[in-house]
């Protein structure tokens, strides 16, 4: 079975910067990204219409949800990636689709985070969950 997979290499950088960038790509109108500290397990995000939240979440949710990927779809990067955790609360131009608030935070992580993605297709190895048969038992 082919996979895509998203190789990522992120800087540890954290900035801040609101608005369009020079290639036009769609950015939120305003955004907050800062480390979470309160060493709570637990995170959480949502997007209402016209905006984007997420509350103590590891940057590799982050990204998973942004390309819409499976975690293990995910490859690369530094640990910190999957272990520390950020709060980002972002408001959306009036009107954007879901989708276009996905591209939106493509572009917060690119630039907040100096994320370099590469996508690629792999072979990995699949596995089918079958019954046994009823004279093997």
């Amino acid at each position: 079975m082919r996979q895509v997979v998203v190789s990522c290499l992120v800087a540890c950088a954290v900035s801040v910067h609101a608005g369009q960038s020079a290639d036009q790509e769609p950015t939120f109108e305003v955004a907050s990204v800062k480390p979470n500290t309160t060493g709570s397990p637990g995170g959480s995000f949502v997007m209402p219409p016209g905006r984007f939240s997420a509350t103590n979440l590891p940057l590799k949710v982050l990204i998973t949800n942004a390309y819409q990927l499976s975690f293990f779809q995910v490859v690369g990067g530094p640990d910190w990636v999957s272990t520390d955790r950020f709060d980002v609360a972002a408001k959306a131009p009036d009107g954007s689709l879901p989708e276009q608030t996905r591209a939106m935070v493509r572009t917060l992580l690119k630039d907040r985070f100096k994320l370099v993605v590469h996508r690629e297709t792999r072979d990995t190895p699949i596995y089918a969950l079958v019954s046994a048969r009823a004279d093997e038992q």
